[in-house]
């Protein structure tokens, strides 16, 4: 059996150039047209690979050994960028002012392609198909789910995902089964009064008053309606209105999210946001309509695809740096979409050296780590290698 690691120590030099190259061109969601251009050129360099480019528009999918009779196991990365301007002053920055890699796209992109090389030199030794997903627009515009919709997911058992995460140490691997990143829903409440002079609101229905009532309000869902045990959140993250110091506007727009790790809880949540947000706004006399947008469901990890990862995980890492059945997060991640079609697993892989301070994804001085990149790469070939005997 070949030696993953010397030969992922021989492709590592290209892989961390092709990472910081993407990080140098970022492009945001269903614009990844140049990134998409580099995951074919290197896997077409590759040979071996059938590459259908164009999935969810600027998707790739990619297959390795699809005549083999096992079963297909499935290995996604996001490519997206987020609309931040970089300040990590790196040599290998971001060219285009406004957009960065703030999220570790770059390096997910990478480390699947590190993956490729890897799985490439051992494709004797796999006993069925590797399909390689290389996402577009995770970052709120659910490119995972077009991936689906798309057939992305054709014949594959099951699918795996990474994520950079800098809130657990330099290489230490966390996994949490069952609800592992809540779901995430955008909502607009647009509240409608009577605008007048400030002098004399009483000849007003000011709808910045009654805007602060409800984004109040709306903290007693998770306070007062939802079990205490159950995770949700509600956040008014955009308050808009007014032109002048002096003038009561006619109307105020708010903008937020609201989350949840339970279906249930969900439900509530569709039902109470709107009622909260109209009924308040009726005791001032005001009016407020609520838009709530299509998100992210909860991302469910299958107990099936978690063991089978928690086994490789061990086997490659080791239990000193594993960290199971961790405790689920509030942020939201597309990748729920492939795991509510097939089992999957999401795991996150740490970047912060030990006892320094970590830097949170979506800011302006985020940079992926190259250091965890053998790592990734290992445990993207061991669960592609090992799938055919530890599935079944």
């Amino acid at each position: 059996m070949s030696n993953v690691k010397k030969l992922i120590e021989k492709h590592l030099p290209r892989i961390i150039e092709i990472r910081r190259d993407i990080h140098s061109h970022p492009e945001l969601a269903f614009e990844e047209v140049e990134t998409s251009k580099k995951v074919v050129s290197v896997l077409s360099e590759l040979g071996g690979w059938d590459i259908q480019p164009g999935v969810a528009k600027t998707g790739v999918v990619a297959i390795l050994g699809a005549d083999k009779p096992g079963p297909c196991v499935g290995l996604r990365a996001d490519m997206d960028a987020l609309p931040i301007y970089e300040e990590t002053k790196k040599p290998y920055a971001s060219k285009r002012p406004g957009v960065m890699h703030a999220c570790g796209h770059d390096g997910h992109t990478a480390c699947l392609l590190g993956a490729a090389m890897v799985l490439t030199e051992i494709k004797d030794e796999l006993s069925g198909p590797v399909r390689l997903l290389f996402q577009p627009a995770e970052e709120g515009h659910g490119g995972g789910k077009l991936m689906c919709e798309e057939g992305a997911l054709e014949n594959v058992s099951a699918i795996f995902g990474l994520h950079c995460w800098p809130g657990t140490d330099r290489g230490n691997v966390a996994l949490a089964r069952g609800p592992a990143m809540a779901s995430s829903n955008a909502f607009t409440i647009t509240v409608k009064g009577k605008g007048g002079h400030a002098a004399f609101p009483h000849q007003t229905i000011d709808p910045v008053l009654v805007s602060a009532h409800i984004i109040t309000a709306l903290q007693s869902i998770c306070s007062r309606s939802t079990n205490p045990l159950d995770s949700s959140v509600v956040t008014v993250a955009q308050v808009n209105a007014g032109t002048a110091h002096n003038v009561i506007p006619d109307e105020v727009v708010m903008k937020g999210t609201f989350r949840s790790l339970k279906l249930e809880t969900l439900k509530m949540l569709f039902e109470r946001v709107p009622l909260i947000a109209s009924k308040t706004a009726e005791a001032f006399g005001a009016s407020a309509e609520t838009e709530i947008f299509d998100g992210y469901p909860v991302l469910v990890n299958d107990i099936k695809a978690s063991n089978y990862l928690a086994g490789i995980v061990q086997d490659t890492v080791g239990s000193g740096r594993f960290q199971d059945n961790e405790d689920p997060v509030m942020g939201a991640e597309d990748f729920s979409f492939y795991c509510q079609n097939i089992p999957g697993a999401f795991w996150w892989l740490g970047m912060t050296p030990q006892g320094q301070e970590p830097i949170s994804v979506h800011t302006p001085r985020f940079d992926f780590d190259d250091e965890i990149i053998p790592t990734a790469v290992e445990l993207h070939v061991e669960v592609a290698r090992r799938f055919a005997a530890g599935w079944s």
